[in-house]
């Protein structure tokens, strides 16, 4: 795709999920960093409603405060004419080049948005409709992940039909301490430790509550978080530096990512970047983000957190994010936040117009048929 002018970029913030309030700090943070001498940029916010919202300025999170965005609303929407797709606003039409959703969580993360954008036809900075779903459901992220030969901890999925079988089924194969988390959500939200099976049971319906999935799994008793990051840059893969995550709670909580205003994100109280641990330990690491990324067809940047038994010196993968808090910008110290933005945009760009030959129809003559038949 050749321009000659701005390229137009169309973020998407908020949605209805309970991760809203994060992806409008992590947007802000992409928005204020994105080169305004290369994009032109356009801010649709989907309210927790999914009202989609035009947003004329975003520069501060002040805007959100006491409901301000919600005055004198501008809804938008999106029109495809031929080959190209514009956001309708007041009667104005705007080409849209490109799409950046920096969205989080379940109804929006979880492939939503990015079904949208394959509707629209538009260059989507992060990954596909099938690789989102996949990374959301963490059940089903670690099934697949299995088979790849990654290292997890012992777990268990659980729904409120199999609920009865699979505590007895736990109470025979696992031993407490177990973490039990919704399977559809991240940012630590809904996150409970069960040390008996009364807490068991507890944590399982507070869970249930999120979604209709629940994870549990074995709680290792003495274990470091590390976390890395990965893009694609025209097909190769770019990996991060090592992070240890640090934290007085027996797992990293909400608060400890988001207190301060999302600040606490990316601030040394509770992050080493680089982490100190040894090559071959930062080598498995690696290795296992590169083989996840390719196994489930990820693109933009994902960020890969893992757990470290320092008992038995075991890595194993805890859960992947694929469009972590601020697109982990932090984790990279040969990028600026502008320049990865910049680098994500032309990736996309560049797997758009290569699959842009594709096949996507086929031409049948099958309604031409006589006296064609349909079964009531």
């Amino acid at each position: 795709m050749n321009f000659e002018g701005l390229v137009n970029v169309c973020v998407f913030i908020g949605g209805c999920s309970v991760e809203h309030e994060i992806s409008l700090i992590s947007g802000l943070q992409a928005v204020l960093n994105m080169d305004k001498s290369k994009y032109n940029v356009r801010v649709v916010y989907l309210s927790k409603e999914n009202e989609f919202i035009y947003l004329k300025t975003f520069d501060s999170l002040d805007y959100f405060k006491n409901g301000c965005h919600l005055n004198k609303k501008v809804n938008c929407y999106f029109k495809r004419i031929g080959k190209i797709t514009y956001m309708v606003y007041r009667g104005k039409k705007w080409k849209v080049d490109v799409c950046f959703p920096i969205v989080h969580g379940s109804g929006v993360e979880d492939g939503s948005v990015a079904g949208l954008i394959n509707l629209l036809k538009v260059p989507n900075v992060c990954s596909g409709v099938t690789s989102s779903g996949v990374a959301q459901d963490k059940g089903l992220c670690k099934r697949l992940l299995k088979s790849s030969g990654v290292r997890m901890c012992k777990f268990i999925e659980v729904t409120s039909e199999s609920y009865e079988k699979k505590i007895s089924k736990i109470l025979n194969n696992f031993s407490f301490p177990l973490i039990i988390k919704p399977a559809l959500l991240g940012s630590s939200i809904g996150i409970n430790i069960a040390y008996n099976i009364d807490e068991l049971k507890k944590g399982i319906t507070s869970a249930l509550t999120f979604g209709e999935k629940v994870i549990v799994e074995q709680k290792l008793d003495d274990f470091v978080e590390y976390n890395m990051a990965c893009f694609s840059n025209k097909e190769t893969l770019i990996t991060s530096l090592v992070e240890e995550v640090k934290s007085d709670n027996s797992y990293l909580t909400f608060d400890d990512k988001y207190n301060d205003g999302g600040l606490k994100e990316v601030s040394k109280e509770n992050r080493c970047v680089p982490a100190n641990i040894s090559k071959e330990l930062e080598d498995e690491i690696k290795s296992y983000t590169k083989v996840i990324y390719k196994t489930l067809g990820f693109n933009g940047v994902i960020r890969v957190d893992y757990l470290y038994d320092k008992t038995n010196n075991k890595l194993y993968f805890n859960e992947v994010n694929t469009i972590p808090g601020s697109l982990a910008f932090y984790l990279y110290k040969n990028y600026s936040f502008k320049e990865l933005i910049d680098i994500l945009i032309k990736d996309a760009l560049f797997r758009y117009s290569k699959n842009d030959n594709l096949i996507s129809s086929f031409d049948s003559n099958i309604l031409s048929v006589k006296n064609l038949k349909m079964k009531k």
